[in-house]
């Protein structure tokens, strides 16, 4: 949420490891909604529609278990079916590609991410997570090619079936006094 839009992704996804791989697939919810004050009103793009758009998108992954539990490499694929979220005319999302290495060691998870975008490699992102209080608590820091720290941790509730709730923030610089971008999931893992 901005001074002069909101955005909202809704996700749902599905995993299952099969052998050395664990292949996922999610489907997404996403709208965006301008607000109306002034900069809206004197927009001409903004003035001739209904300042809203919605669409459901699809994702896919794969990650594969180098060394089990040591070591893995991820690729995922996002908006596969370009879902449109023209404001006026059709504005399709593009195909993006990420690839992710990850690394364990010592309660420390550490992982370097690429995403390809639009001819290009547009973010390089790099993270790293531990257990430092609990295992049922993760902590997670990282940043990407700009430099803007992102925060989050997971609290596990319950053991078998495996469900928690994920909690992360992005800061940004796009809009002055950014508060972030929030991102909640609930998990279960059965």
């Amino acid at each position: 949420y901005s001074l002069y839009f909101n955005n909202t992704k809704l996700r749902v996804s599905v995993a299952k490891p099969v052998t050395r791989f664990v292949m996922g697939i999610s489907l997404k919810y996403i709208s965006y909604q301008y607000e109306k004050n002034d900069y809206s009103a004197i927009n001409p793009d903004l003035s001739t529609s209904d300042m809203k758009s919605a669409n459901i998108g699809l994702d896919t992954g794969i990650i594969y278990k180098i060394i089990e539990n040591k070591i893995f490499a991820g690729l995922s694929v996002l908006n596969l079916n370009q879902p449109d979220m023209g404001l006026i005319g059709e504005d399709r999302l593009k195909l993006q590609a990420k690839g992710e290495l990850g690394l364990k060691f010592s309660g420390f998870l550490l992982s370097a991410a690429l995403q390809y975008y639009d001819k290009g490699i547009s973010k390089l992102s790099l993270g790293a997570e531990s257990k430092i209080i609990s295992e049922n608590f993760l902590l997670r820091m990282g940043f990407d090619n700009s430099f803007l720290p992102c925060l989050g941790f997971t609290v596990k509730i319950r053991q078998d079936p495996e469900a928690g709730i994920d909690y992360a923030v992005k800061f940004g610089d796009e809009v002055k006094n950014n508060n972030g971008s929030h991102y909640f999931t609930v998990f279960i893992i059965f």
